[in-house]
């Protein structure tokens, strides 16, 4: 009967001591777990391109416990103000203009360290526009021989599309699509008009 006694001790404080063991590996898993620099899950969009007077979120999410987000601009700290919002996963700008152009960073950082995003580069659009007074242009041109016709740049942004038509004045309201061919050409970004040899075509004057 002692050695039955003894057994069942040996048992149970065997039980005990494979329960602590347990119980303090999984604490300090856990503690490791709590104890690491934020990891971020979620960063903001590369780059935009925003018209005026619009609003964007810029998203930013990291793992890790009591993480502070905070956002920079150019490199300074951006503090709220009447069009800047700090949301839970990012921060919300409204009203955009030019001012808010500029290089967004988020920073996400506890006791234990600070993440970076990546940095998210926002651009006002822009179109440029070509003056009604600006003077019409004109060439001399030798039948059977190549000309160049070239796109005059503007200040546009994003980089924009061209189409080349033809008009009958400086000013004209129903513009002709100019209709390519293997004589009359666009070359692939659309900026110049290529004539690979000039002809005259007739046309009826009266």
């Amino acid at each position: 009967m002692a050695g039955c006694s003894t057994s069942f001790i040996s048992f149970v404080f065997s039980t005990l001591l494979l329960f602590q063991c347990r119980h303090n590996s999984d604490s300090a898993v856990a503690d490791a777990d709590v104890r690491i620099p934020p990891k971020i899950i979620k960063g903001p969009f590369r780059e935009k391109v925003y018209r005026a007077d619009d609003t964007i979120i810029l998203i930013c999410l990291a793992q890790g416990s009591a993480i502070q987000y905070t956002w920079t601009k150019n490199g300074v700290v951006l503090e709220p103000r009447a069009n800047i919002m700090y949301l839970a996963d990012g921060i919300e700008i409204s009203h955009l203009s030019l001012f808010d152009e500029g290089y967004y960073q988020c920073r996400a950082s506890n006791m234990y360290g600070t993440s970076l995003s990546n940095i998210s580069a926002l651009q006002q659009a822009t179109l440029g526009s070509y003056s009604s007074q600006d003077p019409v242009e004109y060439y001399n041109l030798e039948e059977g021989q190549p000309f160049v016709l070239k796109y005059s740049p503007v200040k546009c942004t994003p980089e924009p599309t061209f189409t080349w038509c033809i008009v009958n004045d400086a000013v004209d309201n129903s513009p002709q699509l100019m209709i390519t061919s293997k004589r009359v050409q666009i070359d692939e970004d659309g900026k110049n008009l290529i004539f690979t040899l000039v002809g005259i075509t007739k046309r009826n004057l009266s």
